[in-house]
Formats: structure tokens, C-alpha cells, sequence
């Protein structure tokens, strides 16, 4: 019996050293593996012209406010990985770094939400960019939770496109800036000297923001003599001044982002919640001429909230989810409809090939935009 018992209880314990060892297995990849179970997306394009193709839109001058566009979030992580710097702006848990170093597969996971630079992106059609970036050891960064690449290689990037294309409009929303002890005006002073063949972004904006509304901004403000332009945005949310309060001689060159665009987040990671949010947000602004004058952006992405906390974790990352739930959101009834409302429409891994989403998603801009110039 002795015998019988000493057995059972070894054959106890072995099960559960096995379970104990699958869970810690199973924790370990979720926890510290960096690397990306979804399928490749497209890294270079020939959407090059994706809105000066339009037929008439010259002549039609469209508001820029009414002209679809396809937009990245986050748009300059793709760089990001465990072994990045953590953003320095990070406080709390999110800033530890024996945090960081214990979570660092997950955090990079769900930190990098694009996959192609700048230039790879504005020749798969993107033209609204959403910015980040921190001033870390006296150079400037773009982030998502850690540090990706730096902000010149990006803007150079930006820059050369400009000058090898004519007649695109691409919108640079500087949503997060954080300074380092500098200031807004260092910031700008900043964008002034990165070039290429001489011109910042500033000589691409051939109009003064503070001279010509949002809603009144047309295709051929931007794009005057038929040359790419640009349209620049700046938030100061984080901040405890306003836009007013900035002094700096480059402010003329930007909007309020804080006054000028309607921009709803959705803190959810439950896809069904998701798009019936996006559906609200859509039936408000059919609904009152409140935000007709703003940018009005669709945000598509899901966001690691206690909701659906699960299928979050087990999606692996913010590409893989992106990668399954964009074509979903392209192939769904209302999505002219969002358009309409929202014509910027940003998602996670813009430029995603599962199901030709890249492709499909340029393809019905284009014709949102074509019939617009009708």
C-alpha cells in the first residue's frame, strides 16, 4: 500500500512540475519573445501618385478635410526592438526597466505597429502620418513605448518623396513631442535644419496655417504649381500651455491639432465593440455640421484594454491583430460611409497584403476620391 501511495504521489507531483513547466514556457514566449507570428507585409509600392492621379481633382480643388486618405498610427515604430532604448517620456511601470526587461517580447509586440519606413509607406499610399518623438541624449526619436529610429532619417525620407512627386498632399500630425528639458520652439528650430537638397518641411507648406482655416484649405493651397505639399499639425494635450502660447517664428506653418481635428480613440480590444464605436462615431458627425470644418479621422486600432484582454495577448501582437482585422474593416458595408464621415482612415500595419488589404484599401480611396472630383 506504502508502495502504491509513494507512486501516486510521485505520478502527482511529475504533472504538476509539467504543468508548472508548460505554463512557464508559455509565459516566457508571451512575455520575452520580440518576435512576429503574422505574415509579411508589402514594403515598397507604386501608389506613388495615389492623389494626384485623380482625375479633375485640380480642377475641382477639393477641401483637403474631404479628400480620403489612408493613414498610419504610430507611424515611425517600425524600427523598435527588445533591445531599443525605453522612451524616455515613459513614467510609471511603463518607464521600469526591471518592467521592461521582464515584459520586453510583449512590449515590443505591442509597441511596433507599422512595418515599413516612411518612404516604403508613401509609396503604398499612405499620407497621414502620426508622429511621435523624444529627445533622448541630445538627438530626436520617434517612439512607441521604446525608441524607434531617428526623427531625421524619417523626415529626410519624407522630404525626398516630396521632391520626386508632384501633386501629393501628405499631413504630418505631431501628436506627442517630448522635449527633454528643451522647448516647442527647439523643437521647430529642429525641423528647420534637416534637408534634403536644401528644403525642410517648412519649404514644402506653401501657404501660412495661421492665414488659411483648416476648413477652408483646398487641394491647390497645398499642392501649388501642381508640387507636393504638405499639411503640418502640432498638439499640445500633453502640455500646460496652448497652441496660442507658442511664440516660435515656424508656428505659422502648423494647425491645432487640439482645434482642428476631430479624432475619437476607442479604448478597446474587442473587435465587434470596435466597429460598432466607429458606427457611432459616424452617426454623430452625420449628425451635427459641429466637426464639418475639422480633419476628421477614423481611428481603427485596437488598444490593450481589459475588454478583451485575452484574445489581445493571444493575438500575439499589434501587427498580427492589424493584419487579420484590417481587411474586416475594408470589406464591412459602412465603410463608405465612414469614409464620408471620416476621411482619413488610419489602421495599424497600413501596409498589410493579407487579402490584398494594401492594395484593395488605395483602390477604394482612390475611387472615394475620384467620384468626389466628379
Amino acid at each position: 500500500m506504502a508502495k502504491i501511495y509513494l507512486h501516486k504521489k510521485l505520478k502527482n507531483l511529475i504533472i504538476v512540475c509539467v504543468v508548472f513547466a508548460i505554463v512557464f514556457i508559455l509565459l516566457s514566449v508571451l512575455l520575452l519573445s520580440d518576435s512576429f507570428s503574422n505574415e509579411k507585409g508589402y514594403l515598397v509600392g507604386d501608389y506613388n501618385d495615389v492623389i494626384s492621379s485623380v482625375p479633375n481633382i485640380s480642377l475641382k480643388n477639393p477641401k483637403i478635410n474631404e479628400i480620403a486618405m489612408l493613414g498610419s498610427h504610430d507611424s515611425f515604430s517600425d524600427k523598435i526592438t527588445s533591445s531599443s532604448a525605453i522612451d524616455p517620456a515613459n513614467s510609471g511601470i511603463m518607464g521600469n526597466k526591471v518592467f521592461a526587461a521582464m515584459t520586453k517580447g510583449l512590449f515590443v509586440r505591442y509597441s511596433v505597429t507599422q512595418e515599413a519606413d516612411a518612404l516604403g509607406q508613401l509609396s503604398l499610399g499612405v499620407r497621414y502620418f502620426d508622429i511621435r518623438a523624444s529627445l533622448y541624449n541630445g538627438e530626436w526619436w520617434t517612439k512607441h513605448g521604446r525608441l524607434s529610429g531617428k526623427l531625421d532619417d524619417y523626415i529626410k525620407q519624407i522630404l525626398q518623396f516630396s521632391s520626386q512627386n508632384d501633386g501629393e498632399v501628405i499631413i504630418l500630425d505631431f501628436q506627442h513631442v517630448y522635449y527633454g528639458g528643451l522647448s516647442v520652439n527647439a523643437f521647430f528650430d529642429y525641423l528647420s535644419t534637416v534637408t534634403v537638397e536644401g528644403k525642410s518641411l517648412y519649404d514644402y507648406v506653401p501657404y501660412y496655417a495661421s492665414e488659411k482655416p483648416i476648413d477652408s484649405l483646398r487641394y491647390n493651397d497645398v499642392c501649388n504649381g501642381g508640387k507636393t505639399g504638405l499639411v503640418m499639425l502640432f498638439n499640445c494635450e500633453d502640455y500646460d500651455y496652448g497652441f496660442k502660447d507658442i511664440d516660435s517664428t515656424y508656428k505659422k506653418y502648423f494647425y491645432d491639432r487640439e482645434n482642428d481635428v476631430r479624432s475619437l480613440w476607442h479604448p478597446t480590444c474587442n473587435s465587434k465593440k470596435l466597429i460598432k464605436e466607429i458606427d457611432n462615431e459616424t452617426a454623430l458627425l452625420n449628425s451635427t455640421t459641429e466637426y464639418d470644418g475639422k480633419l476628421r479621422i477614423n481611428q481603427t486600432q485596437h488598444s490593450f484594454q481589459a475588454d478583451g484582454i485575452f484574445n489581445a495577448i493571444f493575438g500575439w501582437s499589434l501587427l498580427n491583430i492589424a493584419d487579420d482585422y484590417n481587411l474586416k474593416l475594408l470589406e464591412n458595408s459602412n465603410f463608405n460611409a465612414w469614409l464620408e464621415a471620416m476621411p482619413i482612415f488610419m489602421v495599424d500595419f497600413a501596409t498589410s497584403k493579407k487579402g490584398n488589404f494594401n492594395q484593395k484599401v488605395n483602390d477604394a480611396i482612390f475611387k472615394y476620391n475620384e467620384n468626389l472630383c466628379r
